[in-house]
């Protein structure tokens, strides 16, 4: 009625399971033959949901939004628009189908940084039993013992005799060390420790990470110890 029609010239039939016969069926509807993995609208076809790799295409989108803004002088405005509206958005539409790895990565164990641990919970899943995987949770030696003194329901799994189960967030608590020459692994991506100074003698840390394009977090920082400054990475 509206007339519209499919453009069979950029129609393929791509089969599921073994088929016999779709050469034959192709031929009948005048589309071509396609097979996955592969992609539609953007989304990669027959990539499982929860891989870490279904997110290069965004990574790969990124790169090529960046190297065309680099191209430009840009004015305050037109980078608060590449950070708004481009580099923001960018990821929403993969959001709606592609699970986000998700793992915690501590800069230090302050209250600003870890009293939303406990709250991890409510975007676990529900379990009476607490037999669920746990969130990985990376974080330092000095770290790790602060969380323990303040959260010791969330370190200790083995309840007292006659301890009541309690549902609480079930974390994976994975010891990094403060040290650029020591960098570690999680969800397949490579993170680089970047110690820093908070204030005027406690040790906070950055991260750096990424391949073609390195991305340093950094927060709480007062100061760079010349071995993180001049640092090679």
């Amino acid at each position: 009625m509206l007339g519209l029609k499919i453009n069979l010239e950029k129609s393929k039939m791509i089969p599921v399971r073994e088929m016999d016969n779709v050469e034959d069926l192709a031929c009948e509807i005048g589309c071509k033959v396609g097979k996955l993995s592969s992609s539609y609208l953007g989304f990669p076809l027959g990539a499982s949901y929860e891989s870490v790799a279904v997110w290069d295409g965004v990574e790969e989108r990124f790169h090529k939004k960046l190297s065309l803004w680099k191209r430009q002088h840009l004015s305050k405005g037109g980078r608060l628009t590449l950070l708004r509206n481009t580099l923001a958005n960018l990821p929403i539409y993969f959001k709606s189908l592609f699970n986000i790895p998700r793992i915690i990565i501590l800069t230090h164990e302050h209250a600003d940084a870890v009293l939303g641990l406990d709250d991890m919970r409510a975007v676990q899943p529900f379990s009476p039993t607490n037999d669920i995987s746990p969130t990985p949770v990376y974080l330092s030696q000095y770290a790790m013992e602060s969380i323990a003194t303040k959260f010791p329901y969330l370190v200790k799994k083995k309840l007292k005799e006659g301890q009541e189960l309690r549902r609480v967030a079930q974390l994976d608590w994975k010891i990094i060390e403060s040290n650029h020459e020591k960098p570690f692994v999680a969800s397949g991506l490579q993170f680089v420790p970047l110690p820093v100074m908070h204030g005027e003698d406690y040790l906070c840390l950055g991260f750096l990470f990424g391949e073609k394009c390195k991305v340093a977090y950094i927060s709480d920082i007062s100061r760079f110890p010349s071995s993180t400054e001049y640092g090679e990475y």
